[in-house]
Order: C-alpha cells, then sequence, then structure tokens
C-alpha cells in the first residue's frame, strides 16, 4: 500500500514481490510505502501506517544513532546499513514464537528532478527465517519470469522497471545475480559486479550457475529439485582463473552469505534464479579475531598467577566469574562463590580487615577509580594468608554493571617484607651506637690532639703533622655523620611529593628562584628535598657571580625534565660524572653522590649537561609513571 499519487504501480508491485520488508518515507519522514512483508511482521496493515511519521510510530529512531543517519540520506548521503547484531532492532518485529527477528537493514535515498533526495526506500532483510524470506520471493520470482521469459527482451524490461526500483537495485549493497531456466546468467546490478571484479555485465552474461566450481553439489542438487539455498562459503577467485569462468580483476579469497531462490510458476515449474550475495570477509575475519581473543583469554585466565573475578556491585557483592586460583588461596573451590552459592567472598577476609576493605571499596566506587588494597584472608585450614587485590570499575550508559578484579597471595612476599623491616631496625640500631661509639672516641681524638698541638707550638713539623690528623678526623667524623642521613634513605615508601612545595623550602634570600614546576608531582622517597637542596649549596658555593636560579619543568613524550640552571662557571667536561661519584669534590663530596642515591629509588636519573663557562645545568629525568600533572597550578 502506497499513498496515491507519489508512488508508481510497477514500484508498488514490486515492493510487494520483495521478500524482504520495504518501508519508503519523504522529506517529512510520512510513511508512504509499507509492503506486505512490514505488514505481516509488525501486524500493522498498510491502511494503518500510510501517511504517519515514522518517528512518531517508532519513537526510538529519533535517538541520535537513527535519526541523523536517516537525515543524512535524505540530503543525498550515501546509503544507510544497520544490523541488528551492530545497531539493535532498526523496526522490532517478532517471530511467532516471541523472539526477534534478526534484521539487515539498507537506507536509500532514491532523487528527485531537482537531485535532491525525493524519497527514502528502508530495505528491511529477515535473516532468521529462511522459509518465510522463501514465501515472501515467490512474488518477485512471478516479475522475475516476466523479465527472463523472452531474451530479447531482458534489456528493455530491466530499463523499465529501473525507472521504478533504481534506488533498490542499481545501488543496493547486495550483490543481486538472476539467472533464466536454464541456470544462465541474464542480468547483474553494480554491487555484484563490483564484488567480483567485472567490468560489464556483457563480459559475464550467459554465464553457467551449474558450472560454477564455487557452489558445491549437493547445493546445485537442491537447486535442480527446485529448494532455495542458503549457504556461506569461501569464494576462491584462483578458481574463476584456473577454470576460465569470466575476466576478473580480483584475486585471493573472500568470505560470501549467498541466497539462492528457484523461481517457480505453478505451471512451468522453475523459471529462473534470483540469488542475492553479500561480501561478510569483515565479519568473519572479526568472528576469527574474537575466537583467537578467547582462545587467548582463557589461556591467560589459566595461566595467571592469582584469582581473576567479576561480581555486580550490590551489597552482598554477588561473584558471577571466579577462576580456579582462588582454591589455592584460600581452600575452597571457586564454585562456592559463584553466585554466593556457599559463600560470600567477603566472609573469608579476616574480621579486622572488612572495615577498611569495605570503605577502600566505596571511596573507589564513589570516584569511579581503581583500587589497589591488601588484606588478610582466613584459609581453610585456619591459618592466614595475606592478599593483595587490584581492580576497577565496569560501566556502561554510565551506569556501574561489573566490577573486574585481580587477588594475589602476597604472603611470602610480606613474610620477607616483615623480616626485612626486623633487620632493618637491627641494623639502624647497631649503626647507631657503633656511629655513637666511633663520634665519642673522636671526640676524645680531637682532645688529645689539642693537647698534643699546645704542647707542640715550638715543632712545625710536629704541628704540620698534628694538623694532618685533625683533618684526617674531621673528615672520618663527617663520614659518620653522612651514615646518619644514609640510613633513612629507602626507610620509607615512595610516595608523590610537590615540586612547587619542595622549591619554596630551599628558597634563598641572596639567589633568587624561577620556576615552571608548579603544577607537577613527583613519585619519589621523601628525601627528594635534599636532591634540591644539595643543588642549591653547590650553587651558592660555587656559582659566585649567580644572581639567580632558574628551574625549568618540561614534558617530554612520557619523561618529565627538570632542569637546573645557574650563572657559575659550570664544569669541565672531564667531570660532569666525576661529581657525582663518592668522595669526589673539594667538599665531602657526598652531596651529589647521596642526591643520586635518593633519585635512584624510583628510577629517576640525574645529569650534569651544561656548557663548562656558562653555568651548571643539571638535567633530571623523571620516566613515565614516576610524574603527574597536579589538578590545580599551586602558585
Amino acid at each position: 500500500m502506497r499513498k496515491k499519487g507519489t508512488i508508481s504501480d510497477e514500484f508498488y508491485a514490486f515492493s510487494d514481490a520483495m521478500p524482504g520488508g520495504i518501508c519508503v518515507i519523504d522529506r517529512e519522514k510520512r510513511i508512504l510505502v509499507w509492503n506486505r512483508t512490514l505488514a505481516g511482521w509488525s501486524g500493522h496493515p498498510a491502511e494503518e501506517m500510510i501517511n504517519r511519521d515514522l518517528l512518531e510510530v517508532f519513537p526510538h529512531l529519533a535517538s541520535p544513532a537513527y535519526r541523523i543517519r536517516i537525515e543524512q540520506v535524505l540530503e543525498g548521503g550515501p546509503p544507510a546499513i544497520f544490523s541488528s547484531r551492530l545497531h539493535g532492532y532498526f523496526l522490532p518485529f517478532t517471530k511467532a514464537d516471541g523472539t526477534p527477528r534478526i534484521q539487515h537493514t539498507s537506507i536509500i535515498g532514491k532523487p528527485g528532478e531537482d537531485g535532491e533526495p525525493l524519497h527514502v526506500m528502508i530495505i528491511i532483510e529477515d535473516v532468521t527465517e529462511l522459509n518465510s524470506e522463501i514465501r515472501s520471493a515467490r512474488e518477485l520470482r512471478d516479475l522475475a519470469l516476466r523479465e527472463v521469459q523472452e531474451r530479447k527482451r531482458v534489456e528493455s524490461d530491466l530499463r523499465k522497471s529501473e525507472r521504478s526500483y533504481h534506488a533498490i537495485y542499481d545501488q543496493s549493497p547486495i550483490a543481486i545475480e538472476l539467472y533464466n531456466q536454464d541456470g544462465r546468467l541474464v542480468h547483474t546490478n553494480p554491487a555484484c559486479l563490483k564484488l567480483f571484479g567485472i567490468e560489464s555485465v556483457e563480459e559475464v552474461r550467459g554465464f553457467s550457475l551449474f558450472d560454477d566450481p564455487n557452489v558445491g553439489d549437493e547445493e546445485k542438487e537442491r537447486l535442480h529439485a527446485g529448494e532455495s539455498v542458503w549457504y556461506q562459503d569461501l569464494f576462491d577467485f584462483e578458481r574463476v582463473k584456473i577454470h576460465n569462468l569470466y575476466k576478473t580483476s580480483r584475486s585471493g579469497t573472500i568470505w560470501l552469505d549467498v541466497l539462492t531462490t528457484p523461481l517457480q510458476d505453478p505451471e512451468e515449474g522453475i523459471t529462473g534464479y534470483l540469488v542475492q550475495i553479500m561480501d561478510i570477509t569483515e565479519r568473519k575475519t572479526a568472528e576469527e579475531a574474537l575466537e583467537m581473543s578467547r582462545n587467548r583469554y582463557r589461556s591467560l585466565v589459566a595461566n595467571v598467577p592469582g584469582v581473576i573475578y567479576r561480581c555486580l556491585p550490590d551489597e552482598e557483592g554477588t561473584m558471577i566469574y571466579m577462576n580456579t586460583r582462588i582454591e589455592e588461596i584460600s581452600g575452597y573451590p571457586y564454585t562456592d562463590f559463584i553466585r554466593n552459592s556457599v559463600r560470600r567472598y567477603e566472609s573469608i577476609i579476616h574480621p579486622d580487615d572488612r572495615r577498611d576493605v569495605r570503605d577502600s571499596m566505596n571511596r573507589s566506587l564513589s570516584a569511579g577509580e581503581p583500587w589497589d588494597i591488601q588484606y588478610r584472608i582466613i584459609h581453610r585450614d585456619g591459618g592466614i594468608r595475606w592478599v593483595q587485590e587490584r581492580g576497577r570499575i565496569f560501566s556502561q550508559d554510565g551506569e556501574i554493571t561489573y566490577l573486574d578484579g585481580f587477588i594475589l597471595d602476597i604472603t611470602t612476599r610480606k613474610q620477607a617484607e616483615d623480616a626485612l623491616e626486623i633487620a632493618n631496625k637491627k641494623l639502624q640500631l647497631l649503626s647507631g651506637i657503633t656511629r655513637h661509639d666511633i663520634l665519642n672516641q673522636i671526640m676524645v681524638q680531637k682532645g688529645f690532639l689539642s693537647f698534643a698541638e699546645k704542647e707542640a707550638e715550638d715543632n712545625e713539623e710536629l704541628l704540620l703533622r698534628l694538623e694532618k690528623i685533625h683533618r684526617a678526623s674531621d673528615m672520618i667524623q663527617r663520614q659518620i655523620e653522612f651514615t646518619r642521613m644514609y640510613e633513612n634513605l629507602g626507610a620509607e615508601k615512595p610516595n608523590w611529593q610537590d615540586l612547587q612545595t619542595i622549591i619554596k623550602g630551599i628558597g634563598d634570600d641572596q639567589i633568587p628562584i624561577r620556576q615552571s614546576c608548579g603544577r607537577y608531582q613527583v613519585l619519589a622517597d621523601p628525601m627528594i628535598e635534599k636532591v634540591f637542596s644539595n643543588l642549591m649549596e653547590n650553587t651558592i658555593r660555587y656559582a659566585e657571580r649567580a644572581t639567580g636560579v632558574k628551574i625549568r619543568c618540561e614534558e617530554q613524550d612520557d619523561m618529565l625534565v627538570i632542569t637546573w640552571e645557574d650563572e657559575g662557571p659550570g664544569i669541565p667536561d672531564e667531570q660532569k660524572e666525576k661529581i657525582f661519584q663518592r668522595g669526589y669534590g673539594s667538599n665531602t663530596g657526598l652531596g651529589l653522590f647521596f642526591s643520586r642515591e635518593i633519585l635512584s629509588i624510583t628510577g629517576i636519573s640525574i645529569t650534569e649537561t651544561g656548557v663548562y663557562g656558562k653555568g651548571a645545568r643539571f638535567e633530571i629525568r623523571v620516566p613515565g609513571g614516576v610524574w603527574q600533572r597536579t589538578a590545580e597550578e599551586t602558585g
């Protein structure tokens, strides 16, 4: 049925004969044609649908995903294609059993006299019910029979029919072939020529469907018997060339989805064949890639040395997936936790840790951020295990749908950390006692040196020797004091250090600082402040002509480069690396050595890259993952 005066009778008859659904709308999106197939699928007869607003009847089409593409076609854009798998159902139709029909929808504009689309044709193919498509194709068969009865009338009949179904036939993304009753090709549409790499239909006219080696013997027998045949197969262009079937510019193989329908007359029997072909290579490739990805995922999950889980964001933390590694960690089989059938995962968390775990999770959920927490669980045998859990939120359309995470048994690591902490405390205690005793002995030594110097005032040679002993004692004292500072290196975990705060803390009234690092933080040992203190101390000590210090932060790829520049004499090339060696220099020789040690804890490097005579230039390179921008510049 159609709105009279806008669509030709020939097109009306053709649309009702098509096996798929056809709907035609005008520029105002009013329905002009609603063919029999759509009426059958929807339960709404054409009389009820004609002249109604398509978006009013199907409100979901007003969403941008559909409306914008429809309007693009109305504006003369290319055809639009929708598939149920990728876009959902363009028009929601169901089968008799209530399950949805899987559709392939094409939207094609038919140009008017002004060059703008006059109508838009919506073609919906049902790829789930082959028998229904066969019945729908019978009327198309009658039309095709009239077109192929006489070979001399084929071109004339096709030219006449093109006036009414030009947009469907010539612009259809589906390849269409028409064969006569002997299986000889009489016509193809442009999509078919392009698909098979053929320049003109004349090159293949008369090609035999039953001589095509790409069509299996079983399919040929079924076609001879009058049965429709649907199959998906790998089409080999090399076979075409080997058998010299026709000239083609293509090579290799492609995956095809083929539906061949015998066109039958009650009296004359089979009068022709209608073949509809789609290139599904990309879909097949995607399916194969998906299967490979699934296999890799299964292999990964099987070999991961920890628990992988997915749970719902509900109060019970309902587990919907958990791999078998949970039994190694907890002693309970994974089936106990799925759907919380036997126990909730929270039930095995140590009672003293449950509140902290719950609070950490709630903070992460509220902020929409990943979580990384450590806590204890109680093993089935009653033992205590330490675990580390990392996870993230999986959301869709702004709603949290799943929580995905990974749980690793870190009991051995925790035991090692505890043992190391105890050992460090003992070493620090021993070091402190030893340092105290040595410093006491140095004080005693210096006292005796003072007495000796007074008694040797008239003996210059002895005074010179005593002075050397005094300097050696001072050096030993400085070295011992350095150990007090060095023993704290690495004692605390690295954390985020704000560069602006550090730079403010080392400011000097005599040498002003100009800096551009206010919006950066670095992950480093808390003693990083001493790095900048040492650099300022070096500038004050050696850069006598310096009027200021310039500190600049610059992002280079994934790295943050911090440069410290002063106006002193600089460092000779042969000393640029030596100044970082322990004991090098005219003073203690420990400042820059200690600075490099502090930075190296988190993989940060420091080098001197200045030009001698033009001032010192220290370059601190912070690798990716060890620096971040702050929310706002602090000053």
